[in-house]
């Protein structure tokens, strides 16, 4: 199936088939209205051990939120050119919910920017999360 026959069958927000805006349920706590791939991952999301030094940038889709990210991160990070500055933010930055919303699809995509969670455990202080408000 072309990525524009799953758009067009599984709705306009749609990464993926896995990701359908057609298929919801709601999470709990929160009563919030989510992906139902979401329920694989709830667990380990709300089980999340934060340090004391963590910072999650929380944006409702399609607001800027990358844009914050990245803010955010150089001034936690000193302005950082190197290497690791230049790294993707989706691995600097990792969007916790991004495995209930993909494929793991590694041709596409780095590994780690789909396993949010795992990158997001194993980041150096302080650690920039990013998630939505669904």
């Amino acid at each position: 199936m072309s990525r524009r026959e799953i758009y067009y069958s599984h709705g306009p927000w749609c990464v993926s088939p896995k990701a359908s805006m057609l298929d919801l349920i709601y999470s709990t706590p929160g009563n919030v209205l989510m992906p139902r791939a979401f329920a694989d991952i709830a667990e380990d999301i709300y089980n999340f051990e934060v340090r004391p030094d963590d910072v999650f940038v929380v944006t409702y889709p399609k607001c800027g939120t990358t844009w914050t990210q990245e803010m955010v991160w150089q001034i936690l990070h000193d302005v950082d050119t190197s290497d690791k500055g230049k790294e993707s933010l989706m691995t600097r930055s990792p969007f916790l919910e991004m495995e209930a919303l993909t494929e793991d699809c590694e041709d596409q995509i780095d590994k780690r920017a789909v396993h949010g969670l795992d990158t997001a455990r194993e980041l150096e202080s302080p650690r920039l999360k990013r998630a939505f408000c669904w």
